[in-house]
């Protein structure tokens, strides 16, 4: 089971006119090792923070492992979700359309 450390992936919120935008802070984290997806009404962002050892550590103070967020999103149609990932900001965007329930999970396409 994945450790849950919300503290890893601070985020704000916007509201714009059309969307809303989710910033998620993933610094150090590679673009194909964060996975967004909806699923049962929710948006959930995976991101692997693992690094390579480099010698014996003295003293570690950043974290090591998975964690995952997840944040309400309602009815949604993942087709219409947008994703990027720049200088360490990964950017969820969700358009205020008319919502269709997603029928299954579907993976996000980070750019």
């Amino acid at each position: 089971m994945m450790e849950r450390r919300n503290d890893l992936m601070r985020s704000d919120i916007y509201e714009t006119e059309d969307a809303y935008l989710v910033d998620v802070d993933l610094p150090g984290v590679a673009k194909d090792k964060i996975q967004a997806y909806v699923e049962d009404e929710y948006l959930t962002v995976e991101a692997d923070f693992s690094r390579e050892e480099t010698g014996k550590p003295v003293r570690q103070e950043r974290y090591d492992g998975k964690c995952e967020r997840r944040y309400y999103v309602g009815d949604v149609k993942t087709e219409d979700l947008k994703a990027s990932c720049q200088d360490g900001v990964l950017r969820l965007t969700i358009p205020k359309k008319a919502y269709e329930k997603a029928a299954e999970e579907r993976r996000i396409a980070i750019e």
